[in-house]
C-alpha cells in the first residue's frame, strides 16, 4: 500500500488556488480569442466568401468583438477580486446578474449569426 501524500508533496493549498486563480483567467483569454476569431469570420470571410451583403455581417462581427473585449476585461477584473479574495480567507462569487446579462448576449449574437447566414440566399 503506497504511503498517503503529505502536504508537503503538493505545497501549500493556498499555493494551488493562485494558480487555479491563474487558469482561471487564461480560461477568460482564451475564451475572448475564440470570440476574436468569430468576429473575423462573421465580419470580414463569410461575407468575402459568400458574396453577402458586408454592413450586416460587419455589425455582427462588432458585436463578437465587443464581446472579445469584454471577457478580456472581465477575467482581468476577476482575477484581481479573486486574488484579494484569496489573500483575505475568502471567496468571490460571480454575479448571477452579469451571467445573465452576457449569456443574454451570447445567446442574441449566437441567434443574430445563425439568422444572418440563413435569411441570405
Amino acid at each position: 500500500m503506497e504511503p498517503i501524500a503529505s502536504e508537503r508533496d503538493f505545497g501549500d493549498p493556498s499555493r494551488r488556488t493562485f494558480l487555479a486563480q491563474e487558469r482561471t483567467l487564461l480560461a477568460w483569454w482564451r475564451t475572448a480569442f475564440a470570440a476574436i476569431g468569430v468576429a473575423l469570420a462573421v465580419g470580414r470571410l463569410v461575407p468575402e466568401i459568400a458574396h453577402l451583403p458586408k454592413v450586416p455581417f460587419l455589425i455582427l462581427g462588432a458585436g463578437w468583438g465587443v464581446l472579445a473585449v469584454t471577457l478580456v476585461s472581465f477575467g482581468l477584473l476577476r482575477q484581481r477580486a479573486g486574488d484579494r479574495a484569496i489573500r483575505s480567507g475568502g471567496y468571490l462569487h460571480v454575479s448571477p446578474q452579469w451571467l445573465v446579462a452576457v449569456t443574454a448576449y451570447m445567446v442574441v449574437l449566437m441567434v443574430a449569426t445563425i439568422a444572418m447566414l440563413f435569411i441570405h440566399p
